[in-house]
Order: C-alpha cells, then structure tokens, then sequence
C-alpha cells in the first residue's frame, strides 16, 4: 500500500504561499503595465519605436547589442542622417522573457 501523505512545516507551507503570491502579482504587475503602455501608445502619447541610444539608457548596451546580434529584434534607419529606432513592444517583450528590468521609469 503506498502512502499519498504530503507532510509539510506551517513555514514550508507559508513559504510555498508566498512564492505562489509573488508570482501571480508579478504578472499582474506586467499586464498592468503593458496595458498602460499599449493605451498610451493608441492614443498618441507614447510612441511604437524608440532610438537604439534610448534602448541603450533603458536596458544596457551590452543586451542590446546582443539581442540584435542574435537577430530577436532588428534596429532599422528610416531615411539618411536619421537614427535606428527598435520596436517599443519588441524590447519589453525581451526584457520580460529575459527578465531584465528596465532602467529609466517610464
């Protein structure tokens, strides 16, 4: 007869509690978040793209640089003397899989 009996401390269980609790917030946390972004973005307050200089202050040169050497995002020049923007949606995209936390508040 085998034994289906989980034995825990009230601190294991409190703990697995927590970690469930922290999770579930964080990604309301980031829905919120991509909600607001996306809202300001329809309605013309906040722009799709941003310069690969913003994306540098924002996540780091070295992600950035790296992300566009593996090709998961491309940084495209809209005409002569202008400067390479990357997709706003792209980068938080990333950031959030990668889990990297943005450095400017927004």
């Amino acid at each position: 007869m085998s034994n289906n009996t989980i034995t825990m401390t009230r601190e294991e269980l409190m703990a697995l509690f927590d970690k469930h609790n922290k999770a579930v917030l964080d990604k309301v946390e980031q829905a919120t978040r991509e909600g607001v972004n996306k809202a300001l973005r329809d309605v013309g307050l906040a722009s799709d793209v941003i310069s690969k200089a913003e994306a540098y202050r924002r996540y780091g040169r070295r992600t950035i640089d790296r992300w566009i050497e593996r090709g998961w995002i491309a940084a495209y020049n809209d005409g002569y003397g202008s400067r390479y923007r990357l997709s706003v949606v792209e980068l938080e995209r990333l950031a959030h899989k990668n889990n990297i936390k943005c450095r400017v508040k927004r």
